[in-house]
């Protein structure tokens, strides 16, 4: 086991494609006692052509994942992308974190004890959550899930958290360096004002609402408003806000 994030880092430098990533990353995770992961970068786009990789999308978040096919489907159509506790934490965390799904259960919300109750049904029980936070804005998560008891886990952890951190970062770097390159888009340059009409939009007020708080005209607001909607190619606010959250654009 001594040498296994040595060996892992030499042989994903020479990977290009997802699914060989997907599969040695696997292998080696498995080994320290994970065998389930999920990865979630948030600056993904679709023209990736998902066919050939056997990657899963959601929305405009690439997704690499071990996972139960079902639970990802589940997750999907409920739209957890956007409530998922674990992710929400990952934001404002630096360094890997475990979890339980049984543990803080009181300082959730009922829509994000959701996730955790539902997941728990998957089989997904416990784990560790790798945040990624990367140049230009891109974040990204590595969530590992395992089936152990919650006592071999902390000790897995205890042992092995640094090997774990290496392993998700060095994933990150080669999805982005290696394999997709130049076919994603950078997240849109949006300006301070359009920013500004976003995420007050975002907080449910009104065009005419917006202007007083910025102190411009109504038809200036809206003017930021629909650039924003085109930057992000999306058609309605709804829209631009849901998009805006998931590139880290705007919290709310």
């Amino acid at each position: 086991m001594a040498y296994a994030v040595s060996d892992y880092l030499n042989e994903i430098e020479k990977l290009d494609d997802l699914n060989s990533l997907k599969i040695l990353t696997s292998k080696i995770l498995n080994d320290y006692g994970f065998d389930k992961f999920s990865y979630i970068g948030f600056n993904a786009r679709r023209e990736i052509n998902h066919k050939t990789n056997e990657s899963a999308f959601i929305r405009s978040s690439l997704v690499q994942s071990t996972f139960p096919k079902n639970w990802i489907e589940h997750y999907d159509k409920n739209s957890f992308l956007y409530i998922d506790p674990l992710i929400s934490s990952a934001k404002s965390s630096l360094l890997p974190f475990r979890w339980h799904g049984e543990e803080k259960i009181d300082k959730v919300s009922r829509a994000q004890r959701r996730v955790f109750e539902e997941g728990k049904s998957f089989g997904i029980k416990r784990g560790v959550v790798i945040p990624i936070h990367a140049p230009g804005g891109d974040f990204a998560t590595m969530a590992l899930a395992t089936d152990d008891s919650r006592k071999n886990m902390e000790t897995l952890w205890q042992a092995k958290k640094h090997d774990l951190h290496l392993i998700g970062l060095y994933f990150h770097a080669t999805v982005w360096e290696n394999v997709l390159q130049r076919k994603i888009k950078p997240t849109p340059a949006l300006t301070p004002r359009e920013l500004q009409c976003l995420e007050w939009s975002a907080r449910g007020k009104t065009l005419w609402e917006v202007s007083k708080i910025l102190g411009i005209s109504e038809a200036t607001s809206k003017t930021h408003l629909r650039g924003a909607m085109r930057k992000l190619d999306t058609f309605n606010k709804t829209h631009a806000v849901s998009k805006a959250v998931v590139h880290g654009l705007i919290s709310v």
